[in-house]
């Protein structure tokens, strides 16, 4: 079966990895500029809605014709209503309930046709707002004809079931998922989320494996409260050790130390101002380095481009290893990869 995986701008080096490490994909095809990982796969469907660098895994459908309209053909809409039959059985608690187009030309009377077609197959109505049956219709790229789409789960990867503990600018699971991965997790990692808002990195992290411990540190009480549940409906429960305290404060773990340690500080509009994080990154870079053991990971996410890349310069403790920028919501944020000189 030919299918593609959509994902954030700059996340590809850890699509294709974590698609490599997955039994039954075939060759992986990158689309920088779609944004998109293309592979054969053979297997259980299903299995791939556990990928945590995806947004969505699409069945592609490919028909040679010379436009949409001939679509409407007996010939090719039993195919599309087969795919959407898939997709139900794929998601029996998130049945589909509607079926939403994504094309140029949405509103036209030849995709009008085509969901009303498709309703009488598969007794999905067509609604553009909240339906959650995703076709996508588009010219093909490798030959000549259109492409059908069809998402396979009927929700985005990214929105995370586990997310039920709120906080304004919570990270984008998909981008946590690849910072975990450039830390190389393993079971004897002692782990400390600095900064941990809501807890994705801390809960991203206990999902992939295990670790010695696991430590999580903001210095808001609501943001720790939004932490403890989302772990807590992630299964997580009792896993990581939240600590309410500002990174400024020394001494508060102790002389305890850690091997890996993430932290996504605030950007300068949810929280906090660029004026404040002046200080406050510097603080970061220099607490972090007190509680981090020789040759320790420092894996941070910012928006901060310019005052990192100042601090990262004149710093004695870190040393720049690794860097992506991946697009997160208009933004344009920067993950670095620090070692611990």
């Amino acid at each position: 079966m030919e299918l593609t995986a959509t994902f954030l701008p700059g996340l590809a080096p850890f699509v294709r990895d974590e698609l490599a490490e997955r039994p039954g994909v075939g060759r992986i095809r990158l689309d920088d500029q779609r944004s998109e990982a293309s592979f054969r796969y053979r297997g259980s469907l299903r299995t791939l809605f556990d990928l945590r660098t995806v947004l969505a895994p699409y069945r592609v459908l490919s028909f040679a014709v010379p436009r949409p309209r001939s679509l409407l053909s007996s010939e090719y809409l039993p195919r599309i209503a087969e795919a959407i039959s898939m997709v139900r059985a794929l998601n029996p608690d998130l049945p589909p309930r509607a079926i939403r187009i994504d094309a140029a030309g949405s509103d036209s009377a030849t995709f009008g046709r085509i969901c009303s077609e498709l309703e009488s197959l598969t007794g999905l109505p067509r609604d553009q707002d909240d339906g959650n049956c995703q076709l996508r219709f588009r010219p093909s790229r490798t030959k000549e004809g259109w492409e059908v789409l069809v998402r396979l789960s009927t929700r985005p990867l990214s929105l995370r079931q586990w997310r039920t503990g709120g906080y304004p600018g919570g990270l984008n699971a998909t981008i946590a998922a690849a910072m975990v991965r450039m830390t190389r997790p393993g079971p004897r990692d002692r782990y400390l989320n600095l900064m941990c808002g809501s807890g994705t990195l801390l809960v991203e992290r206990m999902l992939v494996a295990p670790a010695a411990r696991v430590v999580g540190m903001d210095y808001s009480d609501a943001a720790i409260v939004a932490a403890r549940k989302n772990l807590r409906s992630a299964g997580l429960a009792g896993t990581a050790q939240l600590v309410s305290a500002d990174v400024r404060d020394s001494g508060v773990l102790g002389s305890d130390t850690f091997d890996v340690l993430v932290s996504d500080p605030p950007w300068g509009d949810k929280h906090g101002s660029h004026q404040e994080n002046r200080e406050l990154y510097d603080a970061l870079l220099r607490r972090a380095a007190e509680l981090a053991d020789p040759g320790a990971i420092l894996v941070v996410i910012t928006h901060e481009l310019r005052l990192m890349e100042a601090l990262l310069a004149r710093s004695q403790e870190w040393v720049g290893e690794e860097r992506h920028q991946v697009d997160a919501k208009g933004h344009h944020p920067h993950i670095h990869a620090l070692r611990r000189a």
